[in-house]
């Protein structure tokens, strides 16, 4: 029987499933795979109309040979969807633009018009930017004009929430989403590891994460108020974090979910991942080495730590000078 490859699947686990997607259009494909294979065969035969040929030089021969390097395939998993998403977004607008033509006030453009989601707009200058390094390496134009485009403002989304937020959030908020603030406040985890705990990581007083932007693999002494709150907590599928039905969440209707939940109660300047800060703040503020806090966020190294708890650091220390100045 002759196997046919299909082109262009980008599949990926979140949640405990697989998806899988068009990875030049972006279409969500069909789990079923004759149904998947039908639907690929079919945006693959409207390709041509689309792109009809790679022009070489264009932003599309770019990000082709991009994802065919080692620059790319190096990077993690996690990594690589992210890039995927924007880049997939550069090709289907821009797929002709020659790359020699892309200047400053282009991408101030391109930014400009991507000001109503600053968090986008901002991946896509760090994309771009990487992107005309890679051609710059190559020899296929002398400079980067990314360099030094100033990225939009994104407000206080990732700062770290208030306690006042935090008691507000837990006391007013759907039970499901209060569950995933208090796993992401007490374990510090990013937003698709809360997702991914299930209730075979807890046991012996820890909660085991592999986290997926770095694999780094962590065991995270439970908090008393998260152990006696998962305690309480009923077990209706495998996943702490679950649907009614007992399913996983995928990352991005959990976190429609959460934004909507954050705009009810008037919580809007803040994010899931800040809570990541917050926990930061929580345990610099407890006097924690930075060694000590990395080992719960999983930090590498000690600048990526820094981030999360300078202003803890700064207000811990600040007092401290002060005591020993009224001492003396």
């Amino acid at each position: 029987m002759q196997v046919v490859k299909l082109k262009h699947i980008k599949s990926y686990r979140a949640g405990g499933r697989v998806y899988h997607y068009h990875r030049i259009t972006g279409a969500r494909l069909p789990d079923d795979e004759s149904e998947r294979a039908r639907r690929v065969l079919e945006i693959n035969s409207g390709l041509d109309c689309v792109y009809p040929q790679t022009m070489p030089g264009s932003l599309r021969d770019l990000i082709l040979q991009y994802r065919r390097s080692p620059d790319f395939r190096e990077l993690a998993i996690s990594s690589q969807k992210s890039y995927d998403t924007y880049l997939d977004l550069l090709l289907r607008a821009y797929p002709d633009k020659p790359v020699e033509t892309i200047s400053r006030a282009w991408l101030y453009e391109l930014r400009d018009a991507m000001a109503d989601t600053p968090r986008a707009a901002n991946w896509v200058l760090q994309l771009m930017s990487i992107l005309m390094n890679f051609a710059r390496d190559r020899g296929w134009r002398g400079d980067n004009p990314a360099q030094g485009v100033k990225k939009l403002k994104r407000g206080r989304s990732y700062e770290p929430w208030p306690e006042s937020a935090i008691e507000r959030f837990r006391r007013e908020a759907r039970p499901r989403m209060a569950l995933a603030l208090e796993l992401a406040v007490h374990s510090g985890q990013r937003l698709s590891d809360v997702l991914a705990m299930q209730w075979r990581h807890v046991g012996n007083g820890l909660i085991e994460v592999a986290q997926s932007k770095t694999d780094e693999r962590l065991s995270i002494p439970l908090h008393r108020d998260l152990r006696q709150l998962l305690e309480r907590t009923p077990r209706t599928g495998m996943y702490i974090v679950c649907t009614e039905r007992g399913t996983p969440y995928t990352r991005s209707g959990f976190s429609k979910m959460f934004r909507r939940e954050l705009e009810r109660l008037n919580l809007r300047d803040f994010q899931f991942h800040g809570l990541r800060h917050t926990a930061g703040r929580r345990l610099a503020e407890a006097g924690c080495s930075d060694r000590e806090i990395a080992a719960i966020l999983g930090h590498r190294t000690a600048a990526m730590t820094l981030r999360y708890t300078r202003r803890a650091d700064q207000k811990r220390l600040a007092k401290a000078a002060v005591t020993k100045l009224e001492r003396g």
